[in-house]
C-alpha cells in the first residue's frame, strides 16, 4: 500500500498511503503517514511540502498546503505537477523533540 522512503537523517520516515498512480500532469492529492525512527506516528510535526524541478530549476506554480490529519496523516493538497520532466517531491518535518529531516521522492511526469 503506498511508496515509503527514509528521511536523509533517518530521524523520520513518510509513506504515501494512497496507491501512487503513474506520474501525470495534474494537481494531485496525497495522504501522507509520517512517523519517527521508531515506527511511531509524529504529530503536531511542522511538515512542510516543496516540489521542485532540477531540470529547470523552479518549483511548481502552486504551494502544497499541509493539513494535519492525526495518527500521523497529513494530507497533502495540492502536489501541482503541471509540466512534464522530473520533479523532487520533499517532505521536511520537524517537532519539538526531532530535529529537522527530510524524505525525498522523484518522479518523472511525461
Amino acid at each position: 500500500m503506498g511508496m515509503g522512503r527514509q528521511g536523509f537523517g533517518r530521524r523520520v520516515s513518510a509513506t504515501i498511503e494512497d496507491s501512487v498512480p503513474p506520474p501525470r500532469r495534474a494537481d494531485l492529492r496525497w495522504i501522507v503517514r509520517i512517523d519517527d525512527s521508531s515506527g511511531l506516528p509524529i504529530t503536531g510535526g511542522d511538515v512542510v511540502v516543496t516540489t521542485w524541478m532540477p531540470d529547470h530549476f523552479h518549483p511548481a506554480a502552486k504551494p502544497a498546503i499541509v493539513t494535519e490529519l492525526g495518527e500521523g496523516r497529513y494530507e497533502v493538497d495540492p502536489i501541482n505537477l503541471f509540466m512534464p520532466g522530473l520533479w523532487e517531491i520533499v517532505i521536511a518535518t520537524t517537532t519539538d523533540s526531532i530535529a529537522r529531516d527530510e524524505v525525498l521522492f522523484v518522479f518523472c511526469v511525461d
